[in-house]
């Protein structure tokens, strides 16, 4: 049989569709034994009555296609077109099938169809499928065709128009962990010249059953070895609890909000905060805000800052008839109450070192050892993430050209004379490819990070074992920062990457000291395959092209790894220098090629070789960008004039965005080549604010030049979180996103797509980076504020309840893709360590096994709830170091600056100090003073969400943010007086926050009245 296809967005013009379920709170008394007595189910799913189609799923080849859905109780499947003559170029199968030997099994299967045809079906291990798919040793077979012999089994299944029913039993001849129950239907025979159905032919199948009778007449439960786990909620996602919060929790005096959501609208409810007692320690009314699009949920704010005291807690909604039952379980869930969460200093422990962990756990080059494995609890799963590297050496063959990805033409084009040496750096996606530009973006997100914990004085915290544990503790002799370690790793192999002209015939003679863009393999290989039959596979890899953006971000990374390792390892620190200062050299010769016009409207206007495709569908139209990166990092470490005259000479992409040029950030929409209208920071194709953030740090800048970056990193921040909280209809979780706006065309099935897109949580962690720079350089709370927003969502606070980080929260993901971590498919593969972030929501959905599930990308809206947790869901579920990176840079940054110890409020007696709770109004008047703009809280002439902020932080910590707090920022007697705009009561409450919210949805109308 075929593999399916390499890239996110290769099957677009394919067919989607998907449902989604899960389960949450489960109480004592719930049994979850519901087996049938009289047989024993195999199947994950047989009658589609609940609208879910997985594990079932529909696969096209070739030029093949269909449009399915679940629908009435069946899986409908309309024929489109056949491919090129395989009958396998369409299938309907199930994967994952235990079958033990000497078991009976009964076979039923319903078929309805709209035209008379032919099919091929089987039940077979999926590793004992080959392309022939007619080469069958008959002492093997399991079953075929509704028989389990030759030569009956070859006949092909007869289907009439309209309804078939067909029964059969077979005893297997042997145990399979991993059968396949297949369909195939594209063409009547194996290359035959005819089609096995009409063009425009609906198949409808119902009451798909595989039961084991063995299995059922057994009396001892612990004999049982068949049978669908009924706790597997097959990657499909639904929430636990529908107060959706950070379910790790907060920090004592941060703003502290949750998002009630549910599928129907309700009035304003009463709910409580618990202890781990069940005592009731805050009360309050829930805000209702509307029908959220992209959450599809109607959404209400529970706000619950006042509670500062540290401890465990739950939130009850008043709501007691919100529950939910998990058919195949049988548990119920009690949605209206909320997962426990912690309020305390250290919510987030154990996360930096763990995502730092699966860096370690993605290198190539080196054997995966089990006493550097540190992100997870399990021994055996431990165990079993150690392994072998893949490539005992990884040897590539240069290219000569840019071609198509695993075409004839991509293999042919590679040099296989003399292969060149590219062990090391880490596996950047499931299929084992080195990509630079991937791999730079997450040496600049770990440099930056240890950079920012100098400016913070909390270096120490990289040393040696001490957050991390990496094998270059033992084998360097040298005592260095764990992060720069590990970050060298990489740039090691960066190294290894340039155009060395005494082994390189090809590009050497011209382009000395240019990077190699990737190593990847000539040949698609199917990642369930990778490790349980490595001797089939054709282990051959292939070095792309050089390519400016590659080579500019190898410039950056290593100058400012330069100076990061001078005064700890001299000798590498002028190595890097020493690489980058050549590189820059060589690629300021072809300058006049890459220093043009940002846009251009076909391939042919750039200099193709050395733009390639990033394998999504879109170029990198310019590196403008990441010359500026690398020029800025030059000047930061050098303080040399002609790297500044560069860099100081930048226009960027976006003539829209005021502070797209040299010393800026791009914020807002048009901020990339792709997603061209996304609210997003920096990427792998967009680099300029990584170097403008470098600049910030940097003793190397003049005061002028610092205040004007300072200017624009606050007002590229204030661009994000004024744009968040201006979408009325979309954010009511209040992350610092805006859903993707724009053209994206799909030939028949959309040309134009709003909603959120692929890796969307990368987004929202790179922009808590650039906000938490913003907090750096302001002070400004309410960019903190957001910041942690992004990390509530990521933790839980979204559309699916879900918390996006393996091994943290009540209710997370568990498998992310993955090119080892196979359990899910699997049990002789390691389930995914802790730590792992995946790539979250996207309304794109391209993936097999997403669609399966139903989830229906050319649908408007509800895209925040598109996500499924499997290993094969890559248009969803991926993880990628420089996602790790920016979540392990959220982390260290709120570890340095949100750890304070609460401040108790004091009142003094003649003989002690006794500490009282903080009183949740504010009732000290300001005679002769009127407001000079309602809601205006902070002053500045304008309402916007940090007026709320700072109302709720004068709530909740006044001796810092009340009036005569000791925040600069702190409210001030106008801002009192300002703020109080709820007529209900005198003085600032939390009604006054919320009234102007209502004001920003436009709920109400004038904030004086």
């Amino acid at each position: 049989m075929k593999r399916e296809g390499k890239k996110l967005f290769s099957k677009l013009t394919a067919a989607v569709s998907a449902a989604a379920m899960t389960f949450s709170l489960i109480p004592a008394n719930v049994s979850a034994d519901t087996a049938d007595t009289a047989a024993v189910q195999c199947v994950g799913t047989s009658d589609f009555e609940d609208g879910i189609g997985k594990p079932w799923k529909v696969l096209t080849y070739s030029s093949a296609s269909a449009v399915y859905d679940v629908k009435d109780g069946s899986y409908n499947i309309k024929i489109l077109s056949h491919g090129n003559g395989d009958r396998s170029d369409l299938q309907f199968r199930h994967e994952k099938i235990h079958l033990e030997e000497g078991h009976t099994y009964k076979v039923h299967w319903e078929l309805e169809s709209t035209e008379e045809g032919e099919l091929d079906t089987y039940i077979d291990s999926l590793y004992d499928m080959t392309d022939d798919d007619f080469v069958y040793d008959s002492s093997n077979l399991i079953w075929r065709n509704n028989k389990d012999s030759f030569p009956e089994a070859w006949t092909v299944v007869k289907i009439e128009k309209g309804k078939n029913s067909f029964d059969s039993t077979f005893t297997a001849n042997r145990t399979i962990d991993d059968a396949v129950w297949g369909f195939e239907f594209a063409h009547s025979w194996k290359y035959g010249q005819f089609e096995a159905f009409p063009t425009d032919t609906v198949l409808k199948f119902d009451n798909m059953s595989l039961e084991c009778v063995t299995c059922g007449e057994c009396t001892d439960s612990d004999k049982i070895t068949c049978g669908w786990d009924k706790e597997d909620e097959l990657g499909v996602v639904t929430p636990r609890s529908d107060v959706r919060l950070n379910q790790l929790g907060y920090y004592p005096y941060s703003v502290k909000r949750a998002t009630y959501a549910t599928s129907t609208e309700k009035e304003s409810m009463d709910f409580q905060v618990l202890d781990e007692k069940g005592n009731a320690v805050y009360k309050g009314k829930t805000q209702p805000l509307g029908f959220d699009t992209e959450a599809e949920e109607y959404c209400q704010i529970i706000d619950f800052s006042e509670v500062t005291a540290q401890g465990k807690y739950t939130i009850r909604v008043d709501d007691t008839e919100n529950t939910y039952t998990n058919k195949k379980s049988g548990r119920q869930y009690e949605k209206y109450v909320s997962h426990e969460f912690t309020i305390g200093n250290n919510i987030y422990k154990g996360v930096l070192s763990d995502t730092m962990n699966s860096l370690y756990q993605s290198r190539s080059g080196i054997d995966i050892e089990e006493k550097y494995i540190t992100s997870c609890d399990d021994e055996k799963n431990k165990a079993k993430l150690a392994h072998k590297d893949f490539y005992e050496v990884d040897e590539a063959y240069l290219q000569k050209e840019w071609q198509e990805p695993y075409s004839y033409y991509y293999q042919s084009s590679a040099d296989k004379k003399t292969p060149i040496d590219v062990s090391g750096g880490w596996y950047t996606d499931e299929f084992m490819t080195k990509d630079i530009v991937a791999g730079a973006n997450t040496v600049w997100l770990l440099q930056n990070m240890y950079e920012m914990s100098l400016k913070n004085g909390t270096a120490d915290k990289w040393a040696d074992g001490k957050t991390m544990n990496v094998p270059e503790n033992e084998t360097t002799g040298k005592s260095a920062p764990d992060v720069l370690d590990e970050a060298r790793y990489e740039l090691e192999f960066m190294f290894k990457m340039m155009v060395d002209p005494e082994k390189d015939s090809i590009w050497g003679d011209k382009y000395a000291n240019f990077v190699y863009h990737n190593v990847e393999n000539a040949y698609f290989y199917d990642y369930r395959e990778t490790y349980k039959n490595p001797e089939k596979l054709e282990k051959v890899r292939v070095v792309t092209p050089p390519t400016y953006a590659a080579t500019f971000d190898m410039i950056a990374c290593a100058a400012q790894a330069a100076r990061l390792w001078k005064g700890i390892d001299k000798e590498f620190s002028e190595k890097c220098l020493a690489n980058a200062k050549a590189a820059w050299e060589s690629i300021m010769a072809y300058r006049e090629k890459w220093d043009v016009a940002a846009y251009r409207s076909t391939r042919s206007e750039i200099d193709t070789a050395f733009t390639p495709d990033n394998g999504m569908g879109s170029l990198d139209y310019s590196v403008r960008d990441e010359a500026y990166w690398a020029a800025c990092e030059l000047f930061a470490t050098t303080g040399d004039k002609e790297y500044y005259d560069v860099l100081s000479a930048y226009e960027g992409k976006n003539e829209e965005i005021d502070t797209d040029d040299a010393f800026g950030i791009t914020s807002g929409f048009c901020a990339t080549d792709f997603y061209q209208y996304s609210l997003n920071t920096f990427d792998e194709k967009n680099t300029a604010d990584l170097g403008t953030m470098s600049l910030y740090l940097s003793d190397n800048v003049s005061a002028e030049d610092k205040q004007k970056i300072s200017g624009n990193i606050k007002a590229a921040a204030k661009n994000i979180v004024d744009t968040a909280a201006k979408d009325t209809k979309n954010n009511y979780m209040e992350v610092p996103y805006k859903p993707y706006c724009g053209d994206f065309y799909i030939p028949y099935i959309m040309d134009f797509f709003i909603g959120y897109e692929y890796g969307s949580n990368a987004i929202m962690a790179d922009n808590a980076v650039l906000l938490s720079y913003a907090y750096d350089a302001t002070g400004d709370e309410t960019f903190r504020n957001y910041a942690e927003n992004a990390l509530n969502y990521i933790f839980g606070r979204n559309a699916l309840g879900i918390s996006y980080v393996t091994g943290y929260g009540s209710y997370h993901v568990n498998d992310p893709v993955s090119y080892y971590w196979l359990n899910e498919l699997n049990d002789s593969f390691p389930k995914a360590p802790n730590g792992v972030m995946v790539s979250g929501a996207n309304g794109l959905i391209s993936d097999y096994y997403s669609q399966g599930t139903l989830i229906k990308y050319n649908e408007r809206g509800g895209t925040q709830k598109k996500y499924a947790d499997s290993v094969e869901a890559y248009s969803v579920n991926v993880m990628a170091p420089q996602w790790q990176a920016a979540l392990a840079w959220d982390m260290s940054f709120f570890e340095d600056n949100v750890k304070s110890e609460p401040s108790a409020v004091t009142t003094t007696t003649n003989t002690s100090t006794t500490v009282t709770s903080v009183t949740t109004t504010t009732t000290v008047s300001s005679e002769g003073l009127k407001p000079t703009k309602s809601g205006d809280a902070n002053c500045d002439d304008s309402v916007d969400m940090g007026d709320v902020v700072l109302i709720m932080q004068s709530l909740a910590n006044p001796d810092k943010y009340g009036v005569g707090g000791s925040d600069k920022y702190a409210l001030t007697e106008q801002g009192k007086v300002n703020a109080d705009v709820d007529k209900s009561s005198k003085g600032i409450t939390n009604n006054d926050a919320l009234r102007i919210q209502e004001f920003l949805l436009h709920k109400v109308e004038n904030l004086s009245k």
